[in-house]
């Protein structure tokens, strides 16, 4: 032991000492954070859990306002399938009048055909008529007129002061008693009828179309 001092022991026993008291120390500073975290951490889990718990809770109302009917802006199941049968005669509906114009489209189209071809028809018999009176003939026609005295028949004089040839002369014989007179339509006189009614046909197809 040496004067006015510690002895060594006495001086390893401080030494352990304030070892000890430092290691102490140190737990007792990570108990406190490690408690402090926890402490956080829990009052974070709670409040999470709240959270969840309120939004269930929402959840459950609306879903139980949606099938009681209390919210105006959602319908229940039957009124929903009532808007779905009423769509579906709707569309029904729709169908068979569009089905109902398309037949009746197609009657009047054959309708107005039809009624072209009969005005058609009748033109033609109308135009074949007055061209073939005013000829008096349509390719080849004989028939009878009134006797007449032979010097009433003015072409005849006419023919026998012009000079036409002998085929003109043959074509027209004055009327007689005893004899008929003969009309034939000259290959002339066809061809300018047939051009003529060409041209009437092209112009009533124009008109029609």
């Amino acid at each position: 032991m040496l004067r006015g001092g510690k002895s060594k022991k006495e001086r390893k026993t401080d030494t352990a000492q304030k070892k000890q008291l430092k290691v102490a120390a140190k737990k007792t500073r990570y108990a406190d954070i490690l408690h402090k975290h926890l402490a956080d951490a829990h009052n974070k889990t709670e409040a999470m859990r709240s959270e969840d718990q309120k939004h269930k809770k929402r959840c459950l109302e609306v879903s139980t306002s949606s099938l009681s009917g209390d919210d105006e802006s959602l319908c229940s199941s039957s009124e929903l399938r009532q808007a779905i049968a009423s769509k579906n005669r709707w569309k029904e509906k729709a169908l068979k009048l569009e089905a109902r114009e398309h037949f009746l489209q197609n009657q009047i189209t054959s309708l107005q055909r039809c009624l072209e071809s009969k005005i058609f028809q009748y033109f033609l018999e109308w135009k074949l008529q007055d061209n073939f009176s005013n000829a008096k003939i349509l390719i080849t026609m004989s028939g009878e007129l009134p006797q007449a005295a032979p010097e009433s028949c003015e072409k005849c004089r006419r023919v026998l002061s012009s000079n036409c040839n002998r085929t003109s002369l043959n074509e027209h014989q004055c009327p007689s008693p005893s004899k008929t007179v003969r009309h034939f339509c000259s290959p002339q006189t066809f061809h300018r009828i047939s051009r003529t009614l060409q041209m009437d046909l092209s112009t009533f197809q124009k008109a029609s179309s």
